[in-house]
């Protein structure tokens, strides 16, 4: 998941209310409570949430009234069907210069360049609300929307024809120890753990055949010395029963734990 965007938010209100500060807004809900009303693009849009974050922060008490879509919703702030909305800045901005709307705090870390007069101030803190809607100190009562792009993980994406190319010649510059290749193959990014239809690693092969500038070549580029194959032999146990002594404190040295589970009793 990557962060590609935050989008400041402002509240809007009708311009004949006479609240100047969202401390006004609130202190009227509070003595006023389910008197003014707030629209939406509908139930789960992000007017909505922004609105519900805004009630539970600041204790207000205003009812939703939910639009078919953000046009709309926006409208009816215009014309005074209801008090009230969420919107981003780039799509209420004309009608907050043109008095059409009010913008009573801008919902960012900083006031709009284009929004006089909406930046969230001393009259807009609310306890319990970061300009982020985060933590517990006093802050603006503020909520930055952020977009994210999301993918898979790269553990679900099938690996490409050349990845597959690489690791087989990682297999095997493990079993012939050519150490030289594995350092280069590794620094181009070459799976290092990944496993072949044997399900093991090029550690596994170093270790089996004996390869010790091998082994301690993949070892210091960061190899699982605790990896299992499918039998469960982990690199110690192959070490041991291959009766190689050498291989036996490679594995030792590069931390393979002594009680991984493995098939030998």
């Amino acid at each position: 998941m990557a962060l590609i965007a935050e989008t400041p938010q402002v509240l809007v209100i009708n311009p004949q209310l006479p609240f100047k500060s969202v401390a006004e807004l609130v202190a009227y809900v509070k003595e006023n409570p389910g008197k003014l009303n707030y629209s939406t693009g509908g139930i789960g849009t992000l007017p909505h949430l922004n609105a519900e974050l805004f009630k539970s922060v600041s204790g207000a008490n205003i009812l939703h009234v939910p639009y078919k879509g953000g046009g709309p919703s926006l409208t009816a702030v215009v014309a005074g069907e209801v008090q009230m909305t969420f919107d981003t800045v780039s799509t209420s901005l004309q009608l907050i210069q043109d008095g059409k709307l009010r913008g009573a705090c801008n919902r960012g870390s900083e006031a709009h360049s284009g929004v006089a007069g909406c930046a969230c101030d001393a009259r807009d803190r609310v306890s319990g609300a970061d300009q982020r809607g985060v933590d517990g100190a006093d802050g603006p009562l503020c909520l930055i929307v952020l977009l994210a792009l999301m993918a898979p993980s790269a553990a679900q994406i099938p690996p490409s024809a050349a990845e597959i190319a690489a690791y087989r010649g990682l297999h095997a510059a493990a079993a012939r120890g050519d150490a030289g290749e594995i350092e280069r193959l590794v620094r181009a990014g070459t799976m290092i753990d990944a496993r072949d239809s044997g399900a093991r690693t090029p550690l596994h092969v170093a270790v089996f055949v004996g390869k010790q500038d091998a082994a301690v070549t993949l070892l210091r580029l960061g190899a699982d010395s605790n990896a299992l194959e499918s039998q469960q032999y982990d690199i110690v146990t192959i070490a041991a029963v291959a009766d190689n002594v050498t291989m036996l404190k490679v594995s030792l040295d590069g931390g393979c734990r002594t009680n991984n589970i493995s098939s030998p009793s």
